[in-house]
C-alpha cells in the first residue's frame, strides 16, 4: 500500500539524517536558494540519501508533508520540520504515561 511505502520511505531517511549537518541538508532539498522545496527537488533529495524509489512514491511522500504544513510548494523550514518528526523514534511503552492506565 502507499502508506506502508511512505513509511518503508521515511525509515530509510531516519538512520540518515540523526547527525546529518542542516547547512548541507538545506542546499540538498533547496538547490536554487528561493526557501521552497519543490516536488522536484524532494524527489532529486531522496536519491542523495540512497533511496531508490519510482517517482509515484516520491510524489506520495511529497504531498503527505504538503497536507501536513498545507503548503504546496513546502517551505525549505517546513521540509526540514517534517522530516526532523518522521526521523523521530516513537517512544518506547515504558516511556508511555498511559501505560499504567491500559495495563
Amino acid at each position: 500500500s502507499v502508506l506502508i511505502d511512505r513509511i518503508k520511505i521515511v525509515t530509510q531517511l531516519q538512520s540518515q539524517l540523526v547527525d546529518f549537518s542542516a547547512i548541507n541538508l538545506e542546499h540538498l532539498l533547496d538547490p536554487n536558494g528561493d526557501k521552497a522545496v519543490s516536488h522536484r527537488e524532494f524527489a532529486k533529495f531522496l536519491p542523495q540519501f540512497h533511496i531508490k524509489v519510482p517517482p509515484w512514491q516520491a510524489a506520495a511522500l511529497y504531498e503527505t508533508m504538503a497536507n501536513m504544513v498545507d503548503q504546496d510548494p513546502i517551505n525549505l523550514d517546513n521540509t526540514i520540520l517534517c522530516l526532523a518528526l518522521v526521523s523521530q523514534d516513537p517512544p518506547k511503552a515504558a516511556d508511555d504515561p498511559c501505560a499504567d492506565v491500559a495495563e
